[in-house]
């Protein structure tokens, strides 16, 4: 590695954690659930969603992939000063296109989605065919060791095939198919719902009625606001703003996908996780 790469790299970006997080002693400090054993505790954002070496390793000197990924983290604030000024609906093409390449990045970055991608690659290779063929190509190679060195060795970057290009990542389909997608703020008074958004290590959740109607991808981004990009031709109907003020009801569908879509931990202003909880509950009942 080079010098000027980081050793510690955050895959919750600390800009983002620090949106749900309360300053003291010039630190950040976010209240945690630990989803393995219902602990709780406060830690400053440089301490969570942070991993030694997450990302590339040395790539023809530079790591590539953390690179671009800090540029685009810089880019957190412009989205929050955007939000500020303007309506969604007045988004120039340019803007909506940082959203849709922040939160895509973020949905890929995590630890839950390098962990997924290992689980996927393990059932492939664990599969007879490939074992087979493994015998023939690699003979003094075991397949233990192969599934070690993946583990080691994978990376996001090539992990989900994604090209960067001038510090961005290269448009995919997958991108292409998002920036179609109605974009809103979900707006939560608090005063009236009586409840905050949660956020977690893997901060995107996406859900659907069915495959190709009703999706919607949400992302917290503050106790009171929510990003949601949707096909639901309904909600552009009913809210041509694009600025949409919630009620109770869907702040707690927000939070229960967020607490299942955690990896392990759920992130809060406060430290009050009954809600969690009683997710966590109801799963196991």
């Amino acid at each position: 590695m080079t010098d000027n790469i980081p050793k510690r790299q955050h895959y919750t970006p600390q800009f983002y954690l620090r949106q749900f997080a309360t300053p003291r002693n010039n630190e950040h400090y976010i209240w945690c659930y630990d989803k393995s054993n219902g602990n709780i505790f406060n830690p400053s954002v440089k301490n969570i969603g942070v991993e030694n070496w997450f990302y590339d390793k040395k790539l023809q000197g530079e790591c590539v992939f953390e690179r671009a990924l800090s540029i685009l983290e810089g880019h957190y604030s412009e989205i929050y000063r955007i939000i500020r000024e303007k309506p969604i609906s007045s988004l120039t093409r340019e803007e909506k296109q940082l959203f849709v390449e922040l939160v895509y990045l973020q949905d890929t970055r995590t630890r839950k989605a390098r962990d997924n991608m290992i689980k996927v690659k393990e059932e492939v290779i664990n599969s007879e065919d490939f074992q087979d063929w493994f015998q023939e190509t690699f003979p003094g190679m075991t397949i233990e060791e192969q599934l070690e060195d993946i583990k080691r060795n994978i990376q996001l970057s090539e992990m989900f095939n994604i090209e960067i290009k001038d510090n961005k990542p290269k448009f995919s389909e997958t991108l292409d198919r998002i920036m179609e997608f109605d974009l809103f703020l979900l707006i939560n008074d608090i005063r009236t719902t009586g409840a905050a958004f949660f956020t977690s290590d893997h901060p995107n959740c996406h859900y659907s009625l069915s495959e190709e109607i009703d999706m919607k991808i949400l992302f917290p981004i503050t106790p009171e606001l929510c990003l949601m990009f949707t096909n639901d031709k309904g909600w552009e109907t009913m809210h041509p703003s694009h600025n949409t003020v919630i009620n109770k009801k869907f702040v707690q569908v927000a939070n229960e996908r967020t607490v299942e879509k955690a990896y392990r931990f759920v992130f809060s202003k406060t430290n009050d996780f009954r809600f969690v909880e009683r997710v966590l509950e109801k799963k196991i009942d």
